[in-house]
């Protein structure tokens, strides 16, 4: 007897995730000024410290300029010379953190894309005559299955065995393992695909080589498939180049978190950075006892720590944050592309594919 799928009650409540209250609107004549006033999904927040301590800095250097009558150093040119320098850093930093983040969508767009045409195929190649329709539909039926519980074992890889259950869940304090990961709480729910028997014969494989198992399945599914097809080689050959394909685009995603921007280039970074804001109070504070000096030093500091918070969040586009891949509306949409090729759609309304109700 199969044991009924694991369906946890933490799955069935947990809070949607974590976006942007709105989408900014970059056409519009206003946007200059609009999409300033936004707070949530950027990088303000994580750069309060920062904006604290320059501004107790700042203070601090007009206080003895001021009372104590000393003479300001000089340091123009210094700070000219590390501000052409930082510039051109912080090009390369921002240029390989927008490419990290671009190449990690064309991935998952591109597993999407391979799983997609592989659910074509097996649901549209034509039959041999006398063929047992009972026995295709049984395999077609669990080659999807498969397919979206392959999905579901990608996004764990990619994102929950790295940053956890989703951080507005009741799972958000649980800590994701062999034991924990069929309870994930997002959509499609993996506990739909599994049965006890099935999570402790997965959950004995490393995260990484689940996928994998699922690929030979597939591959398998796929080889009893073919008899009841013609041209059975040609559909095996374009099946499991599919299944290969979608486990490539896996790989090249991998490669995107696995090869960070090296330390020493990033401490370097963060050195410069250290001393060109922490500079900028001898360059403005000099002058009447006013507050222009002051909003001179935080609008830099908001401009270069707010960019090199920016790049950190995009450099992995696998994560919580409102800028990263949002992989469960990817998830549902491969699930909804199952059902509309297999035909189930035409019977209920196909899941919609927005965040805020995937959860």
């Amino acid at each position: 007897m199969v044991s009924p799928p694991i369906r946890s009650p933490l799955a069935l409540t947990a809070h949607s995730a974590v976006q942007l209250p709105t989408a900014m609107n970059e056409k519009s004549n206003f946007a200059f000024i609009t999409n300033i006033f936004y707070w949530q999904g950027t990088a303000v927040p994580a750069i309060i410290p920062q904006l604290v301590a320059i501004g107790i800095f700042t203070l601090t250097v007009k206080l003895i300029w001021y009372w104590a009558e000393l003479d300001l150093p000089d340091l123009s040119r210094l700070h000219g010379l590390l501000s052409t320098f930082l510039g051109i850093v912080f090009g390369l930093r921002v240029g390989n953190a927008t490419g990290a983040n671009s190449d990690g969508v064309k991935n998952v767009d591109g597993i999407l894309g391979q799983l997609g045409m592989l659910m074509i195929t097996v649901y549209s190649w034509k039959l041999k005559d006398g063929a047992n329709q009972g026995e295709v539909t049984a395999l077609q039926d669990k080659m999807k299955f498969k397919m979206n519980l392959m999905w579901a074992f990608m996004r764990q890889r990619l994102r929950e065995s790295r940053n956890g259950f989703h951080p507005k869940s009741k799972m958000a304090d649980t800590k994701f393992s062999s034991e924990t990961y069929a309870r994930d709480p997002c959509t499609p729910l993996i506990g739909d695909y599994l049965t006890p028997e099935s999570t402790e014969y997965y959950g004995a494989m490393p995260v990484g080589e689940r996928p994998i198992a699922l690929e030979c399945e597939m591959q398998q599914v796929a080889s009893r498939m073919a008899v009841y097809y013609e041209c059975p080689t040609e559909f095996v050959a374009q099946t499991h180049g599919y299944i290969d394909g979608a486990m490539g685009k896996l790989s090249a995603c991998t490669r995107v978190i696995d090869a960070p921007i090296p330390f020493v280039y990033a401490h370097m970074l963060n050195v410069l950075l250290l001393f060109y804001i922490f500079l900028v109070p001898f360059q403005y504070v000099g002058g009447h006892f006013d507050g222009t000096g002051f909003a001179c030093c935080i609008i830099l500091t908001i401009g270069y720590y707010g960019i090199n918070e920016a790049s950190v969040a995009l450099v992995d586009p696998y994560g919580w944050d409102p800028c990263d891949v949002d992989l469960i509306a990817k998830g549902m949409a491969v699930k909804n592309k199952g059902e509309v090729v297999s035909g189930e759609a035409a019977s209920k309304a196909v899941a919609p594919v927005t965040e805020g109700s995937l959860l």
